[in-house]
């Protein structure tokens, strides 16, 4: 049996665990361990996550990996559900994204859920009656929920503006700046809010107060010295003198509306709320944590440069982390130097089993797959028999890149795309950066000669090219005659003078001809072979920008997208915009690696002419502002997958032109989060499929299919020839000829006056 630890709360000398006896189960354990585990059953599901004991240490809420939230009651045994949240597209989550939280009274969850209209709400659960309460209205996006110490507030925070983001698989998300403020609802209606108006006489109301608690406390004073003197009371009367007060706190629902009011903090990136620290609301804004302080009505920061933190039941200690390991503070107040209460880690050891830990991530992949993977049938596969196939070769695992091997060969059985396995605790073989120069070089007269220069392109400021920098005058045909003062001759491999170079001063000697004498020395700093296929593939782009331009006679323009994701959106704002004067685009996905769905890419191409705006001086401008509103062909091939599948599948949908060259991979699944395995490694299991408007699924293990299919051979490329463009181009120029393009013209000065 493997157990592995997921937390260390107290509850009366015990901690808490899960482990993996078939499926997860909660385990309490003396931490001494002189008891005999308490083992608790969770549900039917594999996963769960973030249990959270309750401020009475009697239940725990916690989530499982199908959506739904649960507390335990210790004593009994007895799992409740809480709630489901099957519209919040959350599969694959490894926390518990209800972002729940517990009232002091221990009688109250808080805890988020998505309404129909998609939009997060703030809920609490009872567990008294069993019965949910919605606290906010849906018209805001709402994120997680803290309860004040004191049992009077509940905060959370909201946005108005998270519009599009909603949706973090789509490319139209990207670049839209979300904030969010804090909220607190005024628990009972007879509470009032901490920011009220107080009048003059306050302080002297205070006072009064004062004394007459001062005397109150004498009153009390006095009685026990009497109760000293005097004969003891008898059982009963003692048993009701000591009757303990109810603690449960205030709550009710009259006028909701009105009881919500906003903390005066800067809109921002908030989460990670927390109130246990008496009078004040702790949080993480970006890398900071801050407190805002009820009593002084101000906020303050704690910790800057912060991961993460959590605070102690008790609202007295603070555990953050940062890049530079863990520390534990007094809670609520700000951080003296970054070494304060800081954990000494160093020289931990872990003992392990690797046979055990093997089988342990077998069992773990294997129920993975079946609690994430995005339909129940697993494509058809047997899953039960799949284990029992695959299990019996593991007392013949020998090294972890055997087990990695293993469930490469169980997870294909699916047969799907974006089912990945990443190694974990697995010894890597020393590896040694080698330099290189941004060129290609040929053998001439005994000597390196410089065949091709790439260049870094004077717009693109993350591009070095070594040998291209300006004032160190090397062309095309220059020799590289010696590396660091070692003669380079072509019976020598150039790239073995270059070990271990990246970033770091090197001495070249240029020279026009080959030969050492009259050669000229200069330094470079060589790059990596990643930065230099960067200047190799927009050299390739710009290539194929100029050639479309020279074959369209400057009529098409040509845009590239190597992906879906950051830089494929990074390369369609930069050439898109930037060939508005064109009469029709020729959009390239070749190889394109994924990402987004690239609906923000379609959006625009889809855009048609409306209207025009005449100015008096200069050129007018139209609605819609930005567009190339003429013919569109796309080229495809086998090499573009994920969000190259879908891009050209929408491309086609929307009617925007022609589909040009070979059918695309056909690996359209999409991945989240999964739970790590044991050994720090991770996987992948396809959680959500994508189907057309009549309820097929598509493009997985078919791709999109082009209308014009051309195939691009090695000798085209060799030759220097690109049939699939060169084709499209063709396409092009001959819709151009009929396509009804809106010549708009500003009309003659209007004549308002009668």
């Amino acid at each position: 049996m493997s157990v592995f630890q997921i937390g260390l709360q107290t509850v009366n000398g015990y901690l808490i665990f899960q482990n993996k006896n078939g499926s997860y189960q909660l385990v309490l354990t003396d931490q001494f361990g002189k008891d005999k585990p308490l083992y608790f059953n969770l549900g039917e599901t594999n996963f769960y996550f973030e249990p959270t004991w309750s401020p009475d240490s009697k239940k725990l809420f916690y989530n499982d990996s199908h959506l739904n939230l649960y507390y335990i009651d210790i004593a009994s045994k007895a799992v409740v559900k809480v709630a489901d949240d099957k519209l919040s597209g959350q599969t694959g989550r490894v926390s518990n994204h209800f972002q729940p939280s517990w009232s002091p009274d221990s009688k109250w969850i808080s805890f988020i859920r998505t309404l129909e209209n998609g939009v997060p709400a703030v809920f609490m659960y009872n567990l008294d009656t069993k019965k949910t309460q919605q606290i906010t209205d849906g018209m805001s996006s709402a994120r997680n929920t803290a309860f004040s110490q004191d049992g009077k507030y509940l905060f959370f925070t909201a946005s108005t503006n998270t519009g599009l983001t909603n949706s973090g698989l789509h490319m139209s998300a990207v670049q839209r700046n979300v904030d969010y403020a804090v909220y607190a609802f005024i628990l009972s209606s007879k509470t009032p809010s901490f920011f009220k108006n107080d009048s003059d006489d306050e302080q002297i109301r205070e006072e009064n107060a004062d004394k007459k608690e001062e005397g109150e406390t004498n009153k009390k004073e006095r009685l026990k010295e009497n109760d000293k003197k005097s004969p003891k009371k008898d059982k009963k009367e003692v048993a009701v003198a000591s009757k303990p007060i109810d603690k449960s706190i205030q709550v009710d629902f009259d006028r909701i509306e009105n009881r919500i009011v906003a903390l005066p903090l800067p809109a921002g990136p908030y989460w990670n709320l927390n109130g246990l620290v008496p009078n004040q609301l702790t949080y993480q804004r970006g890398g900071t944590i801050g407190a805002y302080d009820f009593k002084e009505l101000e906020n303050k920061t704690l910790v800057e440069n912060a991961r993460s933190y959590v605070i102690s039941a008790d609202g007295k200690k603070m555990l953050y982390q940062t890049g530079n390991g863990f520390n534990i503070v007094n809670a609520g107040q700000k951080v003296a130097s970054p070494t304060a209460g800081e954990i000494k880690l160093a020289g931990i050891q872990q003992l392990v089993d690797p046979a055990a830990e093997w089988k342990q991530v077998f069992n773990e992949v294997w129920s993975m797959q079946k609690d994430y993977f995005y339909v129940e049938n697993m494509h058809g596969a047997d899953w039960k028999a799949m284990k029992a196939k695959y299990e019996k070769f593991l007392p013949f695992v020998n090294h972890r890149s055997d087990l990695g091997y293993l469930l490469n060969e169980m997870m294909g059985e699916m047969v799907v795309g974006h089912n990945y396995i990443y190694p974990g605790d697995q010894p890597s073989t020393p590896s040694v950066s080698v330099g290189v120069l941004g060129a290609d070089y040929t053998l001439k007269n005994g000597y390196y000669q410089i065949a091709k220069l790439f260049t870094r392109l004077e717009w693109n400021p993350s591009f070095k090219a070594p040998l291209a920098e300006p004032g160190l005058n090397i062309k095309e045909g220059d020799y590289i005659v010696a590396v660091n003062g070692i003669e380079l001759t072509e019976d020598r491999d150039i790239y073995s003078l270059f070990d271990n170079t990246v970033g770091k001063q090197v001495m070249l000697k240029i020279n026009s001809k080959p030969s050492l004498v009259g050669a000229r020395e200069i330094i470079v700093k060589p790059i990596s072979f990643g930065d230099e296929m960067n200047l190799r593939s927009m050299e390739w782009v710009e290539r194929n920008r100029k050639r479309v331009n020279e074959l369209s006679n400057g009529q098409i323009a040509y845009v590239y997208m190597p992906n879906t994701g950051p830089e494929g959106y990074t390369y369609f704002n930069r050439y898109y915009f930037a060939q508005m004067d064109k009469k029709a685009l020729l959009m390239d996905e070749r190889n394109n690696g994924g990402g987004w769905v690239a609906d923000y890419v379609i959006d625009l191409l889809s855009r048609e002419l409306i209207a025009g705006w005449g100015i008096r001086d200069g050129k007018g401008f139209t609605t819609p502002g930005n567009g190339i509103y003429g013919p569109k062909a796309m080229i495809i091939n086998e090499n573009a997958g994920s969000g190259g599948d879908m891009m050209p599948y929408m491309f086609r949908f929307k009617g925007l032109g022609k589909l040009v060259g070979r059918t695309t991979m056909g690996i359209l699944v999409g991945i989240s989060g999964y739970p790590p395995l044991l050994d720090g490694g991770r996987i992948t299991s396809p959680n959500f499929g994508v189907y057309d408007l009549k309820g097929n699924w598509i493009i997985e293990n078919e791709g999109v299919a082009p209308d014009v299919f051309i195939e691009q051979l090695p000798k085209d490329l060799l030759e220097g020839r690109d049939p699939q463009l060169e084709r499209t181009v063709k396409i092009l120029l001959e819709e151009m000829k009929t396509y009804p393009y809106k010549n708009l013209q500003k009309p003659a000065d209007p004549i308002r006056v009668n």
